[in-house]
């Protein structure tokens, strides 16, 4: 399979997407009034609409942007997940981290991010600003969504795992 991609989104454009954009791809992932994104599918064709709209449609390039580097990015996220999406751990996998991230988007446009992750006892400054309720949200997703995807499809296709 083609190897892992460098990037797996693009913060400043994800988390800039309107409002409407968000709800639309949480639609078509099928996770618009689910708060629980790691809930296990089912059945595998519970993630194929989902997985299809990832690899075939826009999902990722809504989450990088339209250069020509985020588009190189885009094709290269989309073959990598592709051929590892044959397993169904690692489709299912594919299909939380994504739905994830428009729910994080969603989060930073309702503004209801940073005061429900801060780790400060003292309501900071630092969390009543977009930039960081973002590099909150981004820091979140890494960490418990993106992380175990990266682990999965390391170990699928035999490579190291790194991520950003």
């Amino acid at each position: 399979p083609p190897g892992m991609p460098q990037r797996l989104y693009e913060g400043n454009v994800l988390f800039n997407l309107p409002p409407p954009v968000v709800d639309g791809y949480l639609i078509l992932l099928g996770k618009f009034d689910q708060s629980d994104v790691t809930k296990p599918s089912k059945n595998e064709e519970e993630d194929e609409l989902p997985f299809q709209a990832i690899i075939n449609g826009n999902v990722i390039d809504a989450c990088f942007g339209n250069t020509l580097t985020s588009r190189n990015e885009c094709r290269s996220a989309k073959s990598y997940f592709e051929a590892v999406g044959t397993d169904p751990k690692a489709r299912h996998q594919i299909v939380v981290a994504y739905s994830e991230c428009f729910l994080a988007a969603k989060r930073i446009n309702d503004g209801t991010s940073a005061l429900d992750r801060c780790s400060s006892s003292l309501l900071c400054g630092m969390c009543s600003t977009k930039r960081a309720r973002i590099r909150i949200e981004e820091r979140h997703m890494e960490e418990t969504f993106f992380s175990p995807l990266v682990d999965i499809c390391a170990a699928k296709t035999n490579t190291k795992a790194s991520f950003l």
